[in-house]
């Protein structure tokens, strides 16, 4: 069988912390992502996420109906940690994989979002994950600041600026 050497779509997403709201964290870039508007951070408290490994779980809810629940795993990274999330589409589950990087230096997570990609499994989804991160060389992911009119604008490696 012949693997396949495309990278699959994804997203860039910034999150930032509440200031009146602890632990909830809102999209900032880009504003036309629709799946979730933020998020909120809590410990596990149920033995089996504690079990499989997992440190935090993310919830998100939009007119009363909850639009994610995920257990973020550590990568093995510093700062990273992965899970996913799910949609119903023609009755089925779709699923989408999420890396999450939390910025130490601020109250920032930024989400790289796999949108309909999963490899269905802790361990398949926990190697691509690694991989992704050391072959993309984002662990440190790209920088973005705010301008005089508040539009993210992203800085690489390169120090190439592109507007998002």
């Amino acid at each position: 069988m012949k693997k396949c050497s495309k990278l699959p779509d994804y997203k860039i997403l910034i999150f930032e912390e509440n200031p009146q709201r602890h632990n909830i964290y809102d999209l900032k870039t880009p504003e036309n992502f629709t799946k979730f508007k933020y998020f909120r951070l809590e410990k596990p408290i149920k033995e089996y996420l504690i079990a499989q490994g997992v440190k935090f779980v993310c919830e998100s809810w939009a007119n009363n109906t909850k639009t994610l629940h995920t257990g973020l795993i550590p990568l093995g990274i510093d700062n990273y940690y992965f899970g996913d999330c799910y949609e119903i589409k023609n009755n089925r589950k779709i699923h989408s994989l999420i890396i999450f990087y939390f910025d130490s230096d601020s109250c920032k997570i930024t989400l790289f979002y796999f949108n309909h990609f999963n490899k269905f499994s802790i361990q398949l989804n926990k190697q691509f994950c690694f991989e992704f991160i050391k072959k993309r060389e984002v662990t440190t992911p790209p920088v973005y600041v705010q301008n005089q009119n508040l539009n993210y604008i992203r800085f690489d490696k390169a120090n190439v600026i592109n507007s998002l």
